[in-house]
């Protein structure tokens, strides 16, 4: 009997130490443990090669019977991998425009200038490797062809600029569909890529994956709080029974070629298994009290706070005790929030632009800045007296909370800005982000810091900076480090072998 098997990616998006799980004839399951993040796995159709890749540049080669690390060219975070039928000749695609080919057993480091920012999520070859797709960050999307990859700027107008985080091509590579942020869906056929537009369809969910039968009439795309949409007789829409399975975000989906079998994993070791029609829980999720959680606020005696996380979950801390605030007041993430020291007042901002409002021991939808600002703001900064405020986000969004009203600030930048450090006043201070990005404040008005912003190509997550703004830290993934010092931004020369390092100074 051949034996059948495929691997599964599980564990922490953030864990320095991440799982593989190989399922075998016996329906059981084999971990195998590796010290970087893994992204991406592809296997030979028999099961006896393979590849994946992940954070720092790792790159693993599957000889059929155990996994061995391969050289690698880069230590950028390689995102998306993409072969030949025979695992011959293949791309891994990295952060910022790190692209690899491989072939003749080695990986190669290839020269993006055109696109030096460009972040691939997913990516697809033919079985010949002389045809192949990738998909990416704000809907960008590359065709290889006669051996170059070239990007195609009507499928990126398609999906309105929307992150694009998974892809499926059938064999001919003559039908295809691309699902991600937004609930955005494009399909292939003709030659184009089109937005798939149908009121059934309507999910503000990111989908993360997308599987077809081979012979593309039956099809599946999973994401977010466990939404899972199926494609059948031509048209998408919302599976209730498979979405009530679990509320928990989906990463990743495989379907046999006969769409008759499938798998669908997800955090917290959700393992959905699909068959005779029907998707039902494969293993029971970790037993947790806040699903993924990105902000706590603790009041200065030490017995009282909030904390809130994704789907849903918000805690709040009373006499040492945390219980749930009902009801959750969004579904969307809440990403950031500051409460004055009394605990009565504070701003919370999140997924989608959305701003609330703590006041009188409620948390109230105030603004919803659509007219605004149409993105993620994950950082928010208040004064003492919540009269001034800043929040911050994704493509460099800006806004400022000033007379009782948040006003849209023009951006500085089109990468994310992760954090901000200001003096009382909120007239001078600091702000980093991704790309690496470093602004400053001062009398009241934003400026790129160029000096600075040239330092490091790392991503910068979190900020401390002193009450009189002229010493601080930056810090980020893969050791990023910068140091404040009089005023000036230097790169710190001390690096950690975290795939991300993220410290909080209290002083």
């Amino acid at each position: 009997m051949k034996r059948a098997r495929f691997f599964a990616l599980l564990g922490f998006f953030m864990s320095p130490l991440l799982s593989m799980a190989q399922i075998t004839d016996s329906s059981q399951w084999e971990i195998y443990s590796v010290m970087h993040n893994i992204l991406d796995v592809w296997l030979r159709q028999d099961g006896k090669a393979g590849f994946a890749v992940g954070s720092q540049g790792e790159i693993l080669k599957w000889d059929g019977a155990r996994w061995i690390r391969q050289e690698s060219p880069t230590q950028s975070d390689l995102q998306a991998l993409a072969m030949n039928a025979a695992g011959t000749e293949g791309w891994a695609f990295g952060k910022l425009g790190q692209w690899l080919h491989y072939q003749d057993d080695v990986w190669t480091l290839v020269a993006n200038e055109e696109y030096p920012y460009t972040n691939v999520f997913a990516a697809q070859l033919n079985a010949e490797g002389t045809e192949g797709w990738a998909v990416g960050y704000a809907g960008d999307t590359f065709h290889f062809s006669e051996g170059a990859w070239q990007h195609v700027s009507a499928a990126q107008e398609a999906s309105e600029y929307n992150n694009l985080y998974s892809l499926w091509m059938n064999e001919e590579f003559t039908r295809g569909f691309a699902v991600g942020e937004r609930g955005t869906v494009l399909e292939y056929k003709e030659g184009t890529w089109q937005r798939v537009v149908d009121e059934k369809t309507l999910t503000d969910e990111k989908l993360r994956g997308v599987a077809f039968d081979a012979e593309a009439t039956h099809g599946w795309a999973i994401g977010d709080r466990g939404v899972i949409m199926e494609w059948v007789q031509g048209e998408w829409a919302v599976n209730e029974q498979a979405t009530e399975q679990t509320g928990y975000d989906l990463q990743d989906i495989w379907l046999n070629a006969e769409g008759t079998e499938g798998w669908a994993i997800g955090r917290y070791g959700v393992l959905l298994h699909y068959r005779k029609g029907r998707w039902q829980q494969a293993v029971k999720p970790l037993e947790i009290t806040l699903d993924v959680g990105f902000t706590l606020a603790i009041l200065p005696d030490g017995t009282s706070g909030m904390a809130m996380g994704a789907i849903s979950e918000r805690l709040q801390m009373e006499n040492g005790k945390w219980k749930r605030i009902e009801p959750a007041f969004t579904n969307r993430v809440i990403y950031d929030m500051e409460l004055n020291a009394e605990g009565t007042k504070g701003w919370a901002v999140g997924e989608y632009h959305e701003v609330h409002q703590w006041v009188d021991g409620t948390w109230v939808s105030r603004e919803r800045l659509a007219t605004l600002i149409e993105t993620y703001l994950v950082d928010v900064w208040l004064s003492p007296d919540q009269t001034e405020g800043w929040a911050a986000g994704y493509r460099g969004s800006m806004v400022r909370f000033e007379d009782g009203k948040w006003e849209y600030i023009k951006p500085l930048t089109s990468v994310a800005i992760k954090a901000m450090a200001l003096d009382p006043s909120g007239t001078s201070g600091w702000a980093v982000g991704d790309g690496v990005v470093v602004l400053r404040l001062q009398e009241g008005k934003w400026q790129l810091d160029e000096a600075a912003s040239a330092l490091t190509r790392k991503f910068l997550e979190t900020l401390w900076v002193s009450e009189d703004g002229t010493s601080g830290w930056a810090l980020g993934q893969e050791g990023g480090m910068l140091r404040l010092q009089d005023g000036v931004w230097a790169l710190d020369r001390q690096t950690f072998g975290n795939d991300r390092v993220t410290w909080t100074f209290d002083v």
